[in-house]
């Protein structure tokens, strides 16, 4: 059973065979898809890799295996060869082995194994359930819609040939797909458990949203699939305010925005002169959960500050507007402001943002290193990022914790080294940066950067 969840994470490939061994974390089973003849089944993962620079050989990639398989490899970050493969929990975030996280993984793995396909009698069950419904006609539509995986998230707008960031709009970390922006977004789960109903996703051993709301239809009475109907279409009206207004929505706000539009409607039903009994949509759900945080002060406007006197600051971002890609940026700058070095790279990459932002943040430290810089302070606007690199305590066995530990190798070749957050508005030049290398890949600027970051870098220097 250890064997099945564990995955080998590739230092210099040496113990690591190509087939038979799991190795590839975004794979099913997490193994090559591509058949192996027989004398190739004692190949390392070594094989693959250009010690020289080092990186994945494209050539042999391209020659041994389908697309599938090198496309996800080259995800795959390589960063020292001197390290060893080690292996890796898959069912634990930080990639350590618990009783907690195999008692999850044996959920999950029996869960896709008795999950049985929709009977054409059960499909349509739900369909006359959902337009029997005594509800407000866009509600209905909306969950037709998520059930027809027709609705118009980030990732499906990008496979469409539409340019779009990929990312959720509301947490900004993870790819947005159904299943994201109705379940698995972390804002979005307070907002179930906050509701009424006091929904709670993270109990899910394999969330698919679409799977989930079809069986929830299914067996639960029209009243509570009406409930579940007016909490979806606010989540999405919110999700579109933060898009095309600049708006966050608190997640109180997305659920007495969900009440009231049914007791609008059900006021709306009422004969006149009738005397409105009190509603089980009270306000009083569980709103108390959450209504601390939204009489919360409101944070200021960050802004980027100059280092003191004898240091450099470098900032670093990511961007994942390419499925498949990052896109990384960096810039390095005086006490006085100016531009001492300027980068953008291109890089295939997964979904996770943490691991995209701790790249560039290495990458950015390697920039800095070739370019002799002794006492520089690094900047992200990824807090968590931040946090796990300064907490030497934290032990990490995944990927993120492979780069972390060489984040923490590189700060030793540093005079003076230290790490700082920033918010969003603080780091806006090295996010535009990372936009940039989708158009300007793996470049350097010394002492300069790119015109297109000019009117940016400008209102940085004046304020």
């Amino acid at each position: 059973m250890i064997f099945k969840g564990s995955c080998w994470r590739i230092g210099n490939g040496n113990t690591t065979k190509i087939w038979g061994d799991n190795w590839i974390p975004s794979h099913h089973e997490f193994k090559v898809m591509t058949t192996g003849n027989s004398n190739q089944h004692n190949s390392k993962v070594k094989e693959l890799i250009n010690i020289e620079s080092p990186n994945w050989d494209l050539e042999i990639l391209h020659s041994l295996l389908l697309p599938l398989d090198h496309a996800h490899i080259q995800q795959i970050p390589l960063l020292n060869l001197s390290n060893q493969d080690e292996l890796m929990w898959m069912y634990a975030i930080d990639g350590i082995y618990s009783v907690k996280s195999r008692y999850k993984a044996i959920k999950e793995w029996q869960t896709q194994s008795k999950t049985p396909s929709a009977t054409s009698s059960s499909k349509s069950t739900v369909w006359k359930k959902i337009w029997a419904l005594n509800t407000i006609s866009r509600h209905k539509v909306m969950i037709w819609s998520i059930l027809q995986n027709s609705l118009p998230v980030r990732s499906e707008l990008n496979k469409g040939g539409i340019p779009c960031s990929i990312l959720c709009p509301i947490c900004n970390f993870r790819v947005e797909t159904i299943t994201h922006a109705f379940m698995t977004c972390p804002d979005i789960n307070i907002t179930w458990f906050g509701s009424r109903l006091t929904i709670k996703f993270s109990d899910c051993p394999n969330p698919n949203f679409v799977n989930w709301l079809f069986d929830f239809i299914l067996h639960n009475k029209e009243s509570t699939i009406i409930e579940i109907g007016a909490i979806i279409y606010s989540i999405w009206h919110a999700r579109n305010l933060s898009i095309y207004e600049n708006q966050w929505i608190h997640e109180e706000k997305i659920i007495l925005r969900a009440e009231n539009s049914l007791r609008d409607l059900f006021s709306a039903q009422m004969p006149k002169g009738a005397s409105a009994a009190k509603s089980h949509l009270s306000p009083s759900s569980n709103t108390h959960l959450i209504r601390s945080n939204l009489e919360a002060p409101q944070q200021r406007v960050a802004k980027w500050r100059k280092p003191k006197l004898g240091f450099v600051k470098a900032n670093s971002d990511a961007n994942m507007k390419v499925l498949g890609h990052w896109g990384l940026g960096a810039i390095i700058r005086n006490e006085k402001g100016l531009v001492m070095a300027a980068a953008t790279w291109l890089s295939p990459g997964s979904d996770d943002l943490l691991l995209a932002e701790a790249y560039a943040l290495f990458r950015t430290m390697v920039l800095a290193r070739d370019c002799g810089f002794q006492r520089i302070i690094f900047e992200s606007d990824s807090k968590l990022l931040v946090h796990k690199v300064k907490d030497e305590r934290i032990h990490n066995r995944s990927y993120l914790g492979y780069l972390i530990e060489e984040i923490r190798r590189q700060q030793c070749l540093f005079a003076t080294c230290s790490f700082n957050f920033t918010h969003r508005s603080g780091n806006k030049v090295a996010h535009h940066m990372a936009q940039l290398a989708h158009e300007k890949p793996n470049e350097v600027w010394i002492e300069e950067m790119h015109v297109a970051i000019n009117n940016m870098y400008f209102h940085d220097l004046m304020n």
